[in-house]
């Protein structure tokens, strides 16, 4: 036992050595939404049709006859089922009007659009939405337990046990439609599945949202992303150089205190001078975390061309990334203003 935990001290120290001592930043990213909206500055989320209803949709049959069905009148839809897809509706529209990026538009516009057969177009969007499986069981198992006391002739005894859980299945389908031209932006399928846990009594489960509840909001969280730009928290590590330099390490410190600008001055002063890897690897990644993508790019390549450092290589990879993602949010920005 004192010689594998003798191994296991080594090759972390070995690890330690040979990775160096690195400094991790954190910095906020905004990412482009997942689809491209068409320059969407509005949406309308419009009421979401009940599994009992549901059916394969023909979207060829003109965006107002399939809107219109969205405002129907169901009976006898679950109570279970009902408060789920409230909440999913609830949720998105809340996470709408904290949005910078979308005005959320009144349902009720929409049903008034059809109603009246007037030709412009409420909301520049609609997601509308169609619960395609709404399940509700209750697992009873039974079993026997052993017990730690004996009985007068020594033999174990053994007691009968009942226990419950509760499973839910939420399953939908959600399509982003563009209003102007009825192009169908996306079309997507969701399975929500979970258990409760296990209770004595089947009068203790608790009830189906309370099982199901923060995965709905974790899916609405998806939603969103799909349709609207958002934020992300990226980590960017710099590395420590193997000659353990003052100056190396007094520009890392200014990195770790939340001095980039100065940090990265240092660092490309002292690749410039004396092509030291870590230095021009360092200021490549600060000039990332200062915005600065172009800059990065090019450093980062003059790096790679001079040491051939697979680390350099893969930091160009994720730069380059940066700049397509930055390139793709600006363009969706763009056709927004153009659309205003």
């Amino acid at each position: 036992m004192k010689t594998k935990k003798l191994i296991f001290v080594f090759f972390a120290f070995f690890l330690m050595l040979l990775t160096g001592c690195a400094t991790t930043l954190h910095v906020k990213v905004k990412r482009p939404s997942e689809l491209d909206m068409n320059g969407a500055n509005t949406i309308a989320i419009l009421p979401f049709k009940p599994a009992k209803y549901y059916k394969r949709q023909n979207y060829s049959r003109g965006l107002k006859v399939l809107i219109r069905e969205f405002f129907d009148f169901y009976n006898d839809v679950s109570s279970d089922e009902s408060i789920c897809t409230d909440y999913l509706e609830r949720k998105l529209k809340e996470f709408l009007l904290e949005s910078e990026y979308l005005t959320l538009i009144n349902e009720s516009s929409v049903q008034n659009s059809i109603k009246y057969n007037r030709n412009e177009n409420p909301a520049d969007v609609y997601l509308t939405g169609e619960v395609v499986r709404f399940d509700v069981n209750d697992e009873r198992n039974e079993y026997t337990k052993k017990v730690n006391s004996k009985s007068d002739n020594g033999s174990a005894t053994y007691v009968h046990m009942v226990d419950f859980t509760r499973h839910v299945w939420f399953e939908f389908n959600y399509q982003i439609v563009d209003s102007k031209t009825e192009q169908i932006i996306s079309y997507e399928h969701v399975e929500i599945k979970n258990s409760s846990g296990i209770y004595n009594s089947p009068y203790d489960l608790p009830d189906a949202f309370s099982v199901i509840k923060y995965d709905i909001e974790k899916e609405a969280k998806k939603i969103m992303k799909r349709i609207q730009p958002y934020e992300i928290l990226k980590s960017i590590t710099l590395i420590d150089d193997h000659l353990k330099r003052d100056d190396l390490k007094m520009a890392r410190e200014l990195a770790e205190d939340g001095l980039y600008e100065e940090a990265c001055i240092r660092f490309e002063d002292i690749y410039k001078s004396e092509k030291i890897f870590e230095a021009g690897y360092n200021a490549a990644l600060l000039y990332e975390v200062l915005g600065d993508l172009n800059t990065a790019k090019k450093l980062m390549t003059e790096v790679l061309n001079v040491t051939d450092d697979p680390r350099a290589s893969k930091a160009l990879s994720d730069i380059k990334n940066e700049i397509h993602q930055a390139d793709r949010l600006q363009s969706q920005l763009d056709a927004q203003s153009a659309n205003n």
